[in-house]
């Protein structure tokens, strides 16, 4: 019961600080791309030209927070939440396999992560800037779980089952993309004025560099954090021995 209590509260603590940093980062690059392209998102909801768009269509009274400290607060909160639950899988597996871990193990952890929760998605379902006309949601998402699971899984085996088990590992990871994300034909918007389609298109061959480093770098330093709470606070006496021995 106290290593659960320590995996806990570590993770709690590496989730705080990874969703802080995720979400200093995103302020770089990806938040301001967002801004942009929800204000094509707004102007075709008055457009004069009578634009319908049947797959996003906004709820008027459906509650969302106001742009400045309110949509911020909102940010980091969803961001640490979502961070914690990512450190409790990080630390939980790194205290089953590798009680005495450097930081640059917890790296290699964080960008394995990196690949299973975001790479490998992203590669059938790149990140969408706001306003983009996409398929259906349930099947976007069990893709998605699709990809996540059998991408893990595969990294899993790839790296601690014996030699001979090695190409079922390279199976699990390649097969979500064999069986293909549901995807639209073409990239299209739910504001089709031609200008506001160029300005978007541009708009998303921006965002996928940006939300990729963002996650690589965010990964990173949650895999290297949460392998330093291992080695010091999970399991200090397995690394002192290692230390002095």
């Amino acid at each position: 019961m106290a290593i659960i209590r320590k995996v806990v509260l570590s993770a709690i603590f590496a989730g705080i600080l990874s969703g802080i940093f995720l979400s200093l980062i995103q302020n770089l690059q990806v938040n301001p791309i967002i801004v942009q392209a929800e204000q094509y998102e707004i102007s075709a909801d008055v457009s004069p030209h009578g634009y319908a768009d049947t797959h996003h269509h906004h709820d008027a009274t459906a509650w969302q927070p106001s742009d400045g400290s309110e949509r911020t607060f909102y940010t980091y909160v969803s961001n640490i939440f979502a961070a914690t639950g990512f450190a409790l899988l990080l630390i939980s597996f790194m205290s089953m396999k590798e009680q005495s871990i450097t930081w640059l193990k917890g790296g290699a952890w964080g960008l394995a992560g990196f690949v299973t929760f975001f790479l490998a998605p992203s590669i059938g379902l790149p990140p969408e800037i706001p306003g983009t006309v996409s398929a259906a949601l349930l099947d976007r998402q069990l893709w998605w779980l699709l990809a996540v699971i059998g991408t893990g899984s595969g990294i899993a085996v790839l790296v601690f089952a014996p030699g001979v088990y090695k190409m079922l590992g390279l199976v699990l990871v390649i097969v979500p993309q064999i069986v293909g994300a549901p995807t639209t034909e073409l990239l299209t918007f739910a504001n089709n004025n031609p200008q506001a389609v160029t300005e978007l298109q541009d708009l998303s061959e921006k965002f996928y560099p940006a939300t990729t480093l963002t996650n690589a770098i965010y990964w990173l330093f949650m895999g290297i954090i949460s392998s330093l709470l291992v080695k010091w606070f999970i399991f200090p006496k397995a690394n002192s021995n290692a230390i002095t021995s």
